[in-house]
């Protein structure tokens, strides 16, 4: 005589059977999305710091699940623990959460424009602190405003010019220190503290202003410029990813392609954390 497990089983498989062969368009679409929201979810999570963590709860719910149709104490033992649980999985994954919402917000709201002659400021000081080996580091604002961060440095809202850069990361000054946020042809604020990257495949000579600029990347949709203090070389970092050594054609060549990003590519801005 077949036990109640067995029994179970055959009857979660005969409802599954079921269910698809009288699925309908809607019912499908469903299905799609949800597969396609735990995609985004799991993708936005896959390179931050708990994303073992995150790749280990995935296998404790699909555990459940199987544990539902033919192991009822085991799903019992895992109801209990998931259930409480879901609250200490919004305090782990807050900054996750945080920086996916902000993603989210930021590829659908109206960003701030940025001129071309505001580029080719931007190169122009670039240029000029890389000579004089000043460091320099500028996060620009696309469409996620920047207001968390401009509170840790000091207000300025001064008119964006090459000579303004250069007066602000100049060493003896003293706002150097820290980073400077942009919006529109606007420094807004000087001296403010970036979120630093706790990425761990990062080279070795990466610094810590790099590490700020990548981390600002990270947990906003801004593109971050960075000058070393050191080499003189000039870097660019989006959505948590830094290229180096950039000459002024190729800066300005980035900045323009990604302060005109177009709004239709909120997804794949999404999928790059």
């Amino acid at each position: 005589m077949p036990s109640e497990q067995t029994e179970r089983l055959a009857w979660t498989v005969y409802q599954v059977r079921q269910a698809f062969l009288h699925a309908g368009i809607l019912d499908w679409s469903d299905l799609v999305l949800i597969v396609a929201l735990a995609y985004v979810a799991m993708a936005a999570l896959a390179r931050g710091r708990a994303s073992r963590v995150a790749w280990g709860i995935a296998i404790v719910v699909l555990v459940y699940w199987v544990a539902v149709i033919a192991f009822p104490v085991l799903s019992w033992v895992l109801y209990r623990i998931l259930l409480p649980g879901s609250v200490g999985l919004m305090i782990l994954f807050q900054g996750e959460l945080r920086t996916f919402l902000a993603h989210l917000g930021g590829a659908l709201a109206r960003g701030s424009r940025t001129s071309p002659t505001v580029i080719d400021a931007l190169a122009d000081a670039c240029v000029r602190l890389s000579r004089d080996r000043m460091g320099m580091l500028v996060a620009l604002e696309r469409a996620a405003p920047l207001t968390d961060v401009m509170v840790t440095g000091v207000r300025l809202d001064a008119a964006l010019s090459a000579e303004m850069l250069r007066a602000v990361f100049h060493k003896t000054g003293p706002l150097h220190d820290g980073g400077a946020v942009v919006s529109g042809d606007r420094i807004l604020a000087a001296t403010c503290q970036f979120p630093t990257s706790t990425t761990t495949d990062l080279d070795v000579t990466v610094g810590m202003r790099h590490r700020a600029a990548i981390g600002i990347s990270e947990q906003t949709d801004a593109v971050c410029v960075v000058v070393s203090e050191q080499t003189g070389a000039i870097s660019l970092a989006a959505a948590g990813r830094l290229r180096r050594n950039l000459s002024r054609e190729d800066l300005q060549a980035s900045l323009a392609q990604l302060l005109e990003e177009a709004r239709g590519t909120w997804i794949r801005r999404l999928l790059s954390r």
